[in-house]
């Protein structure tokens, strides 16, 4: 990588993030406010929704990518830069032929988590990461009776069906109702839940339409990601980096690997590449 270092793109759990899910990495903090000092851009890019992620509450943070992939926000103004959605009516069906999972669902439709009110008054007793309950009480989440009818009604896109804990014996079954629907996949599963969007949808393609619309070739883009649905994401960007801790697969196609043993890797690769 020889164009200089113009934006940090970054997965966010098991990768940038404490355990706790709401905190970045000590040194990765204090790498990426240094390298936003310098004019570097830091996007977290993350299956979570808007809704569902911290307030890092540091300049850099501007541009973040969401649900996979399927949108990309301009944070300063509320923008949409980019948008791929599971059409209602796809939805709608997926919806119905998952009807009676064992699990709690969510809609992630822009920057607001859509939830059932019959699953809603069971919150906050989700088998749910303590990080997604603590950022749903802070931010309640839009509560609607039934979502066929509210999609039927509104016509709404969806950018990622959530579905948090799905016990294992329904995982085969839970794929092939999505397969019957078809034009569906599931790019990775964020801390046992079974994330859909809608085919096509990744988190490289979400970070090339941001850096073309914001002129940064990927030769200046240093990507970082711990699992397969970040693969096209570190394979776009000039300096591609895995977790050491993180899949196989992605470690093998990454230009560079961090050190499984030091979980604040990130923030001692931007030192020692970048003097970050």
């Amino acid at each position: 990588m020889t164009a200089k270092l113009q934006l940090i793109a970054s997965d966010l759990d098991n990768t940038i993030l404490d355990p706790d899910g709401m905190h970045l990495r000590p040194g990765a903090r204090c790498a990426v406010e240094r390298a936003g000092e310098d004019g570097v851009l830091f996007v977290p890019a993350t299956g979570r929704s808007p809704q569902l992620t911290p307030d890092f509450n540091f300049p850099p943070f501007r541009y973040g990518i969401y649900a996979n992939g399927a949108l990309v926000l301009d944070r300063q103004d509320g923008r949409v830069l980019w948008s791929e959605t599971i059409e209602a009516g796809r939805a709608a069906a997926a919806i119905e032929a998952l009807d009676g999972y064992e699990g709690v669902m969510e809609l992630f439709i822009g920057s607001q988590v859509l939830v059932e009110r019959r699953v809603w008054d069971r919150f906050p007793a989700w088998n749910a990461p303590a990080c997604h309950i603590e950022l749903l009480q802070m931010r309640p989440p839009v509560v609607v009776n039934s979502f066929t009818e509210y999609l039927r009604r509104t016509g709404q896109g969806v950018h990622k069906i959530n579905f948090i804990r799905l016990p294992a014996q329904y995982r085969a079954g839970f794929r092939r109702a999505l397969e019957d629907v078809g034009g569906l996949q599931l790019p990775g599963s964020y801390r046992g839940a079974f994330e859909v969007t809608a085919q096509g949808v990744t988190k490289g393609r979400a970070l090339r339409a941001l850096c073309d619309r914001l002129g940064i070739p990927p030769e200046a883009v240093a990507a970082f990601g711990d699992d397969d649905n970040d693969m096209d994401m570190l394979l776009f960007a000039g300096c591609g980096v895995a977790m050491g801790g993180g899949d196989a697969q992605l470690k093998a196609a990454a230009r560079y690997v961090t050190d499984p043993a030091d979980p604040d890797g990130i923030g001692r690769f931007l030192a020692e590449r970048f003097g970050y």
